[in-house]
Order: structure tokens, then sequence, then C-alpha cells
């Protein structure tokens, strides 16, 4: 009486396990030549290789569960088993750690050292990180192809992404921010480090979600939209939430805008940036908990699964390593409906609230026709546990033969 639900119950534990087990994690070091070490977590698929590679940045709440049990934050852990099963190798890097931060929240260049973002900037320190990374995962040549490396961040680590793509173009004779003295008062041209290059091949990509993308200056007037400040080499997609304040601010189009600027004046017909904009959603969408079946979406997490069929659409696109075909908007596409990758995201249109510029779509549960195919493993851990919760009773009424 129950043997076969215990027995289910068994193969059900067998199945995770077998699907676990096709992932590969290491905690590693990396050590560049001036001595610095930059821990990370790398994961790769069990068998076979070389694969394409991401660089994974987080941003300034760090990298790790707040819980302290030696997992990244939900939403790493979750990008950790989706680019794997994907034929991908993904390192993480952790910026905070080696230097004594754990949280770098709420800084900005300043003389006050417990406000200061020099240790970390996103413009010109942590660049270097994401590039130390893309030169560790270069080496694993039995594991890794050293031509297909994409970068993606997340808030911080995404305004560190835009940063570690700036287009060899951008050489500006002084590079300064925007500075805050303990007095309060403020110097506009307050001289800074030049942004570091990655001094070889660069990513083959970007995708950056929700960066603020004023950088307090770095790249121009966070009111210009001149060319001249800002452009990436590669195809960059960004996503933001309208109810995000580092949307509303109006610095993302802005940005976009001086891309496409700085595009146009080297004679090119399309702006490397694409925006994506989802409505209602706030900051940090992508570590909200999707919804489970039969309920309704909320605007983060909608534009959660939305943005993430996007990105692996691109990084589809741009990796060529994934067997599974995910649905974009277009059929096809893997920008929104009627863009392609390297299209014109909206460039030289003017700060927008709550609504998408040219180049931009907006969507959120309302309009939302996509079908979803990415979930967290816990969620499918829920629904395969639920199924299985499901047939107990008819099995424990089976005679056990």
């Amino acid at each position: 009486m129950g043997l076969n639900a215990a027995i289910l119950c068994l193969c059900l534990f067998c199945l995770v396990w077998a699907t676990q087990s096709q992932i590969v994690r290491q905690n590693v070091t990396i050590t560049d030549s001036g001595g610095f070490s930059l821990p990370a977590v790398l994961v790769r698929p069990a068998t076979g290789g070389p694969f394409p590679a991401m660089v994974v940045l987080h941003g300034v709440g760090g990298m790790w569960s707040s819980s302290n049990n030696g997992n990244m934050i939900s939403n790493f852990e979750e990008w950790a088993q989706i680019l794997p099963a994907r034929n991908i190798v993904a390192i993480f890097p952790d910026s905070y750690t080696p230097r004594g931060f754990s949280d770098f929240r709420s800084r900005r260049p300043a003389e006050d050292p417990n406000v200061d973002d020099s240790p970390i900037s996103p413009a010109y320190v942590r660049p270097e990180d994401a590039f130390r990374a893309m030169r560790y995962l270069r080496g694993l040549t039995a594991f890794v192809q050293p031509d297909l490396i994409g970068v993606m961040g997340f808030s911080h680590g995404a305004e560190t992404s835009l940063s570690s793509v700036l287009d060899l173009s951008i050489n500006k004779t002084a590079w300064t921010v925007s500075y805050m003295f303990i007095n309060g008062s403020i110097m506009n041209n307050y001289p800074v480090p030049a942004p570091p290059r990655a001094g070889g091949p660069s990513f083959k990509f970007c995708i950056a979600w929700y960066p603020g993308c004023g950088f307090y200056s770095y790249y121009g007037s966070v009111s210009s939209t001149a060319a001249g400040n800002y452009m990436p080499s590669v195809p960059t997609l960004m996503f933001h939430g309208t109810a995000d304040p580092l949307f509303t601010s109006g610095y993302p189009p802005i940005l976009t805008a001086k891309s496409a600027a700085q595009a146009s004046s080297l004679g090119r017909s399309s702006n490397p940036i694409t925006n994506v904009t989802f409505d209602n959603a706030a900051h940090s969408f992508d570590q909200v908990t999707a919804a489970a079946p039969g309920q309704q979406e909320t605007a983060d997490q909608a534009a959660k699964r939305l943005a993430r069929q996007q990105a692996l659409s691109w990084i589809d696109t741009y990796l060529l390593a994934s067997n599974i075909s995910p649905t974009s908007s277009s059929g096809s596409s893997p920008v929104a409906s009627g863009s392609s990758p390297t299209a014109n995201g909206g460039g030289g249109q003017s700060p927008v609230s709550g609504s998408p510029s040219s180049g931009q779509k907006a969507v959120g549960p309302a309009n939302n026709s996509l079908a979803s195919n990415v979930y967290p493993m816990d969620w499918i851990l829920s629904l395969l546990c639920a199924a299985v919760g499901s047939l107990v009773p008819w099995l424990c009424g089976q005679s056990d033969e």
C-alpha cells in the first residue's frame, strides 16, 4: 500500500538529480598579472564543448544570497541553470567581496568615502572585472569558444556591461564626473580615470537589465544627446520597467540618443542600442518569483518572463548555442517585432516618462501574448511535485503487486 507512490517519488528525485548532474559548477579565482584576485562562480555543461560563453555581472546588492548558504541571489541561481542547459558556459564574477564590500547602494562620485563610488565605479573600475572574466573564459579552451562570449549585467552590473563595450571611437581627452563634496557642493567636471579597454577582441553583444545610464555625466552631460560621448561597439539590448525611477529619470533614452548621434557621425545607418520597456514594471524585476500556473501575473512577473524570452533569443542569435527555439513576438526576430538586433532603439528621442519612444516596445500583463518557455528550477520542481501529489491518492488505492 503506497509503494507505487514511493517509487514514483523516487523516480522524480532521480530525474531532478540527473538534470542537475548535467551541469558542472565551480568556485574559481581569477588572478591577473597585477595580483588582483577576483572570485567567481563558473557553470558549464558536464560533457562536450567547447561552447559559447557569457559573463554575468551582479547589481548593487552584490552577488550572494542574504541567507549566507553559499548560493547566489535567486535570479543568478536561475541563470546558472538556464545558460548551461542551452550549452552555454557562464561565469559570475564577484566584484564586491575582494574589495571589502557586500553592498554598494546609494553610491556616487563624492568626497565622503562612505558615499564615493570610485572603489568600484561601473564606468572606469568594474569593467576591468568583466575583461578579467572574459580573458579567463578564453583560457578555458577545452570548454569555451573564445570568439563567442557575450556580457550581461543587472543594474550596477548593467552599467558596467555598457562601459565594457564602449566603442573605441569614444576617446575623449578628459574624463570627468559630477562630484559631490562633503559640504554638499557639486563640481560638474571632476577629473577621474579614463575607461579601461578590453585590449583585444570585444564581447559579441551586451544585454543590460535596468541600468541607470546617467553615469554622473561620465559620458557627457545627462541632458545632452551630442555625438562623441557614448556608443557601444556591439549590438546592445537594454530592458527597463516604466515604473523604475532609473527609467523615469529620462537618462536611458538620452544615452540611447547619444549612441545614435555617434553612429550617425560615423556614417552608420543604425544605432547599436535597442531599448525594450515594460509597462508598470519596477526596478530589479528579474528577481521576482514567477507566477504559478493559473495565477494572474504582476507587471514585474510579466516583464521578467518576456525579457528573458527576448534575452535568450539574443543569446541564441549571437552565440548560436541553443537547441531550444524561444518564442518571440514576431516568430523569428530576436528583438521587438519589426526590429533587428541592431535596429535603432529609439536613438535621438527626447526623455520619456512611462511611455516608450520610437523603437521601443512597452509590454505588460494586459497586452502580453507570448508563451513562457523559461522557468526557474524551483518552479519546475513545484509543478512536478504537484503532479505527483495529485497521483498519490490514486496510487495508494492500487494493490502492490
